[in-house]
């Protein structure tokens, strides 16, 4: 009987995870279209900034196919537009996640969303203002012939240009890389540096892979990349001192702060009433209380109210009463859409009808 009813439960609670899922991604698609119809609306000056930089180089443009100029239009503004909506994109995916992360992990990823937006921009406005003119002005010269001229088509100009604008983007993106693997513990200032000797030349030649064959376009892109890989190691840096020094504190203060959890994660209000931890093992609680739960999804009784509920709760499921048996567990504290605390009815199974708002009003 335990049995099928935690797979019912198993199966709420996916239910529930796929609800969210449906809304997330609803909510995202609509935020997309909304500003994919706004850039389009606006996509033809922009475009036509872009296409100046070549006329000034002395390009001439040509569209081969009746629909290439609006496709190329429209390619335009899709991307601008996932630019626009990536914050929101990021959130909705960052709040279905969360709830599953460790505190260690969403103190590293938190920061990095706003981080990683920002640098993302930074890298895509400097190779508009100063990658590009170079590059396509030794395009320019590279081709300048005496029987051969440039007819270039939109679709190709516009094409190589989201192209730079998308890798400098990403590559600015290094520092927030550095930041995230520290922070989890995974990379450390001592391995970068080791492995600087070997990262110069390599990021030497992806500019010379990602630019034209001219030493000056290859330097404007690699000398930024090297000044990105010594402030990833700066960050590093910072971060590796900053965690090692939580890390000693926390050493320091392990006993005396374990003895302190146990006694605050189960906390006796009144005879058959308990306020615990929302993470306290179902174990733990057979073992105190001599509570009895079974849950093949969870092992926390934060899980097993979650399991119980077939839904990720939110702030407004505080104060919600959920029942199992001869028990009633009442939400007291959600954060980050996890159960903090739970506040536990042990009714006598003869008065099983009494409910816990009832003792509420008692004390």
């Amino acid at each position: 009987m335990s049995t099928q009813k935690g797979n019912e439960q198993a199966n709420m609670s996916l239910v529930g995870h796929l609800r969210e899922i449906r809304n997330r991604i609803a909510l995202s698609v609509v935020a997309l279209l909304a500003a994919f119809v706004i850039c389009f609306a606006i996509i033809k000056p922009l475009a036509n900034a872009m296409l100046q930089m070549g006329l000034d180089a002395g390009f001439q443009y040509v569209y081969l196919s009746p629909s290439e100029l609006l496709t190329s239009y429209f390619k335009l503004a899709l991307v601008l537009a996932v630019v626009v909506v990536s914050p929101l994109l990021i959130f909705q995916i960052w709040g279905f996640v969360a709830p599953a992360l460790t505190k260690k992990e969403k103190r590293a990823i938190r920061p990095a969303l706003l981080g990683g937006f920002f640098f993302f921009c930074l890298g895509a406005l400097f190779s508009y203002m100063v990658a590009l003119p170079f590059m396509i002005q030794f395009l320019v010269n590279f081709s300048t012939s005496d029987f051969i001229h440039s007819a270039i088509s939109v679709a190709s100009y516009l094409d190589f240009m989201i192209g730079m604008l998308l890798t400098f983007g990403v590559v600015f993106e290094e520092p927030m890389l550095a930041f995230v693997l520290t922070k989890l513990g995974i990379l450390t200032p001592d391995i970068l540096r080791k492995v600087r000797r070997y990262a110069i030349p390599l990021i030497f030649v992806i500019a010379a892979i990602i630019t034209p064959p001219d030493v000056v376009s290859q330097f404007m892109v690699a000398v930024p990349m090297i000044g990105l890989y010594e402030l990833s190691i700066l960050i590093s840096c910072v971060i590796y001192k900053k965690k090692q020094n939580e890390d000693d504190d926390e050493d320091e203060d392990e006993d005396d702060d374990e003895y302190d959890e146990e006694e605050e994660i189960i906390d006796k209000i009144d005879d058959n009433i308990y306020l615990v931890d929302g993470d306290v093992d179902l174990d733990d609680l057979d073992e105190e209380l001599g509570i009895e739960l079974v849950s093949e999804t969870s092992e926390t009784i934060g899980g097993f109210i979650i399991d119980m509920l077939g839904e990720i709760p939110d702030e407004n499921d505080v104060g919600r009463i959920v029942e199992f048996e001869n028990y009633q567990f009442k939400i007291m504290a959600i954060q980050d859409r996890r159960i903090e605390r739970v506040k536990i009815y042990i009714l006598p199974k003869e008065t099983e009808e009494n409910s816990a708002s009832e003792s509420d009003e008692e004390e």
